[in-house]
């Protein structure tokens, strides 16, 4: 593993690799989304990519941290969705997917969806886990 410029990684990013994998757990993309999601999220995701799942408060970390969801090819999302409806889910996916992935394209009738997601989502996580 090496960081910057050739440069060995520094302790301080491999222990917050560390505190990553020990907040988060890898999450199956077939579980809780339909077949069409599914074979979106296998065309999206990075080569050899992973979706993992965070509690709330960790998701609200890791979840705006992309320069570390690309270098270790992965997405973070809830791993509760707190009854978001399905446009809600579809609208936190995309938005996380194109964190990593410039190519996905933008989906600005899914705009709403996304406010009222993370609208949700801050509530709850105010409201505690």
């Amino acid at each position: 593993m090496t960081g910057m410029i050739g440069q060995p990684p520094s302790l301080a990013r491999s222990l917050a690799d560390l505190s990553f994998y020990a907040t988060t757990t890898r999450l199956r993309p077939d579980v809780g989304w339909q077949n069409g999601r599914v074979i979106f999220l296998d065309q999206c995701m990075i080569d050899g990519g992973a979706l993992r799942g965070a509690a709330l408060k960790w998701f609200s970390v890791w979840g705006a941290d992309k320069d570390r969801m690309s270098r270790l090819r992965c997405l973070v999302l809830p791993s509760v969705w707190i009854g978001l409806l399905e446009d809600e889910k579809l609208a936190v996916l995309l938005s996380q997917l194109r964190r990593v992935n410039p190519s996905v394209p933008e989906t600005p009738w899914l705009s709403n969806a996304l406010w009222r997601a993370r609208s949700r989502l801050r509530l709850e996580l105010m409201q505690g886990d």
